[in-house]
């Protein structure tokens, strides 16, 4: 296989992890300001950022509604990818912690 055939992956033009974990949060709970407070964060940060989101993506991710939104069908693919990252990044957390419990305590 020609290897100047495979696509390559532009690293520094992905999405930030936070925005994505955002925009997960979003879809969770319908507005960005319930988003916010379970993030922590100032409503203005995450609509910010999931506009930001968008942009990079080149869609909109969300219909916005009465203050509701709702994912568009590339925001439910965003979801979806979303969520698979988020359960990776926990299980990473997971493992650090066994290991760390580990290396400390010889459990």
């Amino acid at each position: 296989m020609d290897k100047t055939a495979l696509p390559t992956c532009n690293f520094a033009a992905l999405p930030d992890w936070n925005d994505v974990r955002y925009a997960v949060m979003v879809a969770r709970v319908g507005t960005i300001a319930e988003a916010a407070r379970y993030l922590q964060m100032d409503q203005t940060t995450v609509s910010r950022r999931l506009r930001a989101l968008e942009t990079a993506l080149g869609t909109p991710l969300f219909e916005r509604c009465k203050g509701r939104l709702t994912p568009t069908p590339a925001g439910l693919a965003v979801l979806e990818h979303g969520q698979r990252i988020e359960a990776e990044i926990m299980a990473l957390c997971h493992w650090a912690r066994i290991v760390v419990l580990d290396i400390m305590f010889g459990l």
